[in-house]
Order: structure tokens, then C-alpha cells, then sequence
């Protein structure tokens, strides 16, 4: 029996769509990133378009293969970022919506089964108009492409060594665009440093927030620091203290230190709005990163 969930901040599946549309709203370069075997959350990235002269707006989804899912979106706002669920998605007329890595994105939680390269899943997106959208959905294993980055940022580690901080530079970009997340966090450190590049904290906290947000410890750990003392934009010890959290939570004892700094700075409300939001972060942390970690939000 397919399970059908009302809300789109109860979305499930394993999924990668192409091409399907309903009257105005259509649906390309959909797909779903294949988890770790061990992994029971996954994320689904794709465009969708509306050619009416009408905002469409989605409300709900009909899906099997997971338990529920939500959507995410990154607000921007006084120069800070942050991810925030929401219960609708609203695609503007004459608009693209796009659902990408780093962005606005669908997250599965409770998978009822692995996910594979190849394999392919059906799912119907429900709009508040009552018109429904079915869509086939694919598997994409992105491996191969994160072991080619992960290649360059080790070619880029062994020039740092040597000294050559120019050409490490230019490696970490290459591995960094590519999604690698040691390189993302060195390229933010050599930004912060002014090593090899002109000094920019602007350039060091984007590259730094790209690295924790793929769950590296370090990167939260350094944005953390830069909110706490303003580097880089504004000061803010809410979200400071959400990367300390992350980071304390993924085990570095430093962010664990600043974690009690910051508690002691902020409200009992702000405290909780930081834990609030530092759970919705957690959710989209790669599982590698979780493996044999002790939350520090329970």
C-alpha cells in the first residue's frame, strides 16, 4: 500500500526524476544521492518548473520507500545562512525552483530499503491546485566523482607541505568546487590566513560554512569562531553556538569549550533556538561523519 503523507514537510523517497509535468508544472534534473548502506536518510536534488502565470504551490507527496521526509531551505539574511524547514514549497509563476546540493533540498528520513546506482522509484508530488504530478525517479552514486576530488585535495595537501602555497591553492579550489569537504575547509583556512591569497574572511566563512555543512568538525569548529567574533560579516553568538554544537557533537573538544563560552552569553531562548536549528543541520550530516559519534543534543 503506498503510503501517502500530507505536508510537504513529510516527504518520502529514493528518487531521481526526468521530464514528467503536469499542465504548467514540470519536473527535470531530478535525482536522489545514493547513501551509505548503513544510512536510513538520503537527499533528493532537482529543478522544477512552473510556466503559468500562477504560483503552484506543493503541499504534499505520495512515496514507499521511506518512513517520512521534509523539506529543507537555506535563508540568507544580515550576510548569514542558515537551513530551516519548511512545510510548503511555493514554485513562482513563470519561475524555477531549483533543488540542488548546498541549497533548498528534499531530505528522506527512515529509508525502508538500500539504494543503488540504477535502481528507480515512482513518486507523485501533490499541489495545492489538487492537480498531482507522478514522476520516475533513479538512484545517482556520486562516488566516483567525490574520489576524483578527494585525489586533487591530496595533491593540494602534498604542495601545502612543500610550501608551494599558490599551487595548493589552485588544487583546493579544483576539490572544493567538485564538493570535497577537506579541501573546502582548507581553502576557507588559507582564505582566513591570507596563505598563498589575499586575506578574506568573506571568502573564508563561505568556503568554511560548504566544509560544515558536509560535516566536517574542524570547519565548524573555525565558523563558529568567525560568527563568535564577527570575522566576515556579522557577529552572532546564536550561530555560533550551533556550530559549536555540531562540532562538539562530532567530537572536537575546542568547540566543546567555546560551546560553555557561548551558552553563557546568550538566553535560555536563544539556547534552545540554537539547539533547534543545530538539530535541522544534523539531519543533513553526512552519515560517515555520525558513525560512533555521541550527540551532544540529547
Amino acid at each position: 500500500m503506498r503510503n501517502i503523507v500530507n505536508g510537504l514537510a513529510m516527504c518520502t523517497a529514493s528518487l531521481l526524476f526526468v521530464g514528467y509535468a503536469y499542465a504548467e508544472v514540470s519536473v527535470t534534473h531530478a535525482w536522489v544521492r545514493m547513501p551509505p548502506s548503513v544510512a536510513d536518510t538520503a537527499a533528493v536534488y532537482m529543478n522544477l518548473h512552473n510556466d503559468g502565470d500562477k504560483d503552484a504551490v506543493m503541499v504534499g507527496l505520495t512515496i514507499d520507500v521511506a518512513d517520512t521526509a521534509e523539506f529543507h531551505t537555506v535563508i540568507r539574511q544580515g550576510g548569514q545562512t542558515r537551513m530551516e524547514k519548511i512545510s510548503t514549497l511555493t514554485i513562482p509563476a513563470n519561475g524555477v525552483v531549483k533543488l540542488e546540493p548546498f541549497g533548498m533540498h528534499i531530505m528522506l528520513l527512515g529509508l525502508k530499503r538500500e539504494l543503488h546506482q540504477g535502481q528507480t522509484t515512482r513518486m507523485a508530488l501533490h499541489f495545492a491546485s489538487g492537480k498531482d504530478l507522478e514522476i520516475i525517479a533513479d538512484v545517482r552514486d556520486m562516488r566516483p566523482v567525490q574520489n576524483i576530488a578527494q585525489g586533487v585535495s591530496e595533491r593540494a595537501m602534498a604542495q601545502l607541505g612543500k610550501g608551494h602555497s599558490a599551487e595548493a591553492l589552485a588544487l583546493f579550489q579544483q576539490a572544493a568546487e567538485q564538493g570535497n569537504r577537506q579541501a573546502q575547509y582548507q581553502l576557507g583556512l588559507m582564505y582566513a590566513r591570507g596563505e598563498g591569497v589575499k586575506k578574506n574572511f568573506s571568502q573564508a566563512r563561505g568556503w568554511l560554512r560548504k566544509s560544515a555543512l558536509q560535516g566536517h568538525p574542524k570547519a565548524q569548529f573555525y565558523l563558529g569562531r568567525m560568527y563568535a567574533f564577527g570575522d566576515g560579516g556579522e557577529q552572532d553568538y546564536v550561530e555560533a553556538t550551533i556550530w559549536f554544537w555540531l562540532a562538539t557533537t562530532l567530537g572536537d573538544r575546542y568547540a566543546k569549550d567555546n560551546l560553555k563560552v557561548m551558552s553563557g552569553k546568550i538566553s535560555r531562548q536563544q539556547l534552545m533556538e540554537a539547539k533547534s536549528r543545530a538539530e535541522t543541520l544534523w539531519k543533513d550530516m553526512p552519515y560517515d561523519m555520525k558513525v560512533k559519534r555521541s550527540s551532544a543534543m540529547h
